[in-house]
This record gives C-alpha cells, sequence and structure tokens, in this order.
C-alpha cells in the first residue's frame, strides 16, 4: 500500500525536465489526495485487507474528503 501511494504521487508529478520538483504543486493537493486514496484502496482490496465495499471507490473517497467550511462572523458594532 506504500508502493501504490508512492506511485500514485510520482504519477502526478513530472520529473522529467532537469530541475522540476519531484513533487506534484500544493495547488493539486485535493487531487493528489484523492488520487493516493484510490490507490490505496486499490492495494488493500487487491491484497484482500479492505473491509470496506470498494464499490463506486472514486465517488467515496471524495464523499469522504473533508472540505473546510468556515462560519461568517458578523461582528457586533456596538
Amino acid at each position: 500500500m506504500i508502493a501504490a501511494a508512492a506511485d500514485a504521487v510520482a504519477s502526478m508529478s513530472d520529473a522529467t525536465t532537469p530541475g522540476a520538483p519531484l513533487l506534484p504543486p500544493m495547488d493539486d493537493l485535493r487531487t493528489v489526495s484523492a488520487a493516493v486514496g484510490i490507490a490505496v484502496a486499490k492495494a488493500a482490496a487487491d491484497e484482500g485487507l479492505a473491509q470496506a465495499d470498494t464499490h463506486d471507490l472514486i465517488q467515496r473517497i471524495h464523499d469522504a474528503m473533508w472540505r473546510p467550511v468556515y462560519p461568517r462572523i458578523e461582528l457586533d458594532p456596538t
């Protein structure tokens, strides 16, 4: 599963160009995280270790991802 995660990250970087970063850009963090989650879940299923249903895996990974929600704060003008 660690190898699956590393392969998912590596597949999203452009290390073919000299001087290019080895890791994907931070602004793609949600996409990279989803790809890693999917790769690890598939590896766990392939190894017979998945305890959850892997049906519709991509949607389930995206549904489980945390999304920041910030409440609106209004200051009392007094």
